[in-house]
């Protein structure tokens, strides 16, 4: 499957469409929005389309096209983003059942609930 990848330059709605997709994805990680993260994520973004269809990679340092949650999870590693990255585990507001196996852990900070994972 060598499909080309053609490289565009978003337009403003595109932006703005690109950005909401890193914001879920740090928030997923559990990383904030303003951390230094964003701004590397920014740096190392690349747009293309594949058969008409918008695709966002990462370009890691290593020259490999990674997905935005592979590379952070790649990111998760490095020292100098790690205090970005939350140090508990983390479980989501709407499931019930971790939330209530994990009572006393969460009271214990052991634990984050979250509204999105």
């Amino acid at each position: 499957m060598n499909e080309e990848i053609e490289i565009t330059y978003p337009t403003p709605t595109a932006d703005r469409l690109i950005e909401a997709e890193i914001n879920r994805a740090l928030l997923r990680h559990g990383v904030a929005l303003t951390s230094a993260v964003k701004a590397d994520i920014q740096e190392h973004l690349e747009v293309g389309s594949v058969c008409g269809e918008t695709v966002i990679s990462i370009l890691n340092d290593r020259g490999r096209l990674l997905t935005i949650n592979a590379y952070l999870a790649e990111l998760k590693s490095n020292p100098k983003y790690a205090r970005d990255f939350p140090s508990v585990p983390r479980i989501s507001v709407i499931d019930e059942a971790k939330v209530r196996v994990n009572f006393q852990k969460i009271a214990r900070g052991e634990v984050e609930v979250v509204d999105e994972l």
